[in-house]
């Protein structure tokens, strides 16, 4: 599914033409790999609905093009907020081609220490609501032949004493990927 995204990331010109007015959304573009992403996609001509909780950063990158980017402040661990983004969103780009889901959220816990609604937290943050956003896109995606692009990182694979809650999410994050493939590939 992230297979024409992919294959644009060079840092050639000849991926301005693939993206040139591609409609996206990116999740977590306040900060970190959502900012970088999200500005990358500004910088190759695509019309961006930048989401995350922190608006000033948002609006930093929304002065960028204000015609052909909107920031949205939403919160991912309510899901009317998930929806209203989508909603803002969608009206904004007129459709949409790529949904990218880069917000997350990490810190330390251990099974011993870590309160349930804190591991609800992440897992809410990281997965949960990449299944819901994913979910409400779908139908766009759909009459584009769009793609979804899920940023999980390594310890999604590979464990870390310390961060329990956070391996789960993204080996969860990285399972509705593959589940997804299978499921909307076609």
């Amino acid at each position: 599914m992230a297979s024409a995204f992919a294959a644009g990331l060079g840092s050639g010109s000849s991926n301005k033409k693939y993206f040139e007015n591609k409609r996206c959304i990116v999740t977590g573009a306040s900060s970190g790999i959502g900012r970088n992403t999200a500005e990358w996609l500004i910088k190759k001509g695509a019309k961006v609905a930048i989401c995350g909780r922190n608006i000033e950063a948002l609006h930093e990158i929304e002065r960028m093009q204000p015609d052909k980017v909107l920031a949205i402040e939403a919160d991912f661990a309510v899901d009317r907020e998930q929806y209203q983004m989508v909603l803002s969103g969608i009206e904004f780009l007129g459709g949409l081609d790529i949904l990218i889901n880069a917000a997350g959220c990490v810190f330390e816990n251990d099974l011993e220490k870590t309160y349930p609604q804190d591991h609800d937290y992440i897992i809410d943050i990281n997965l949960r609501a990449v299944y819901h956003i994913t979910q409400l896109c779908m139908v766009f995606l759909a009459k584009t032949k769009g793609c979804v692009v899920n940023i999980s990182g390594e310890w999604g694979s590979k464990p870390f004493q310390g961060c329990i809650s956070y391996c789960m999410s993204k080996a969860g994050l990285e399972m509705l990927t593959k589940c997804l493939a299978l499921e909307l590939g076609k």
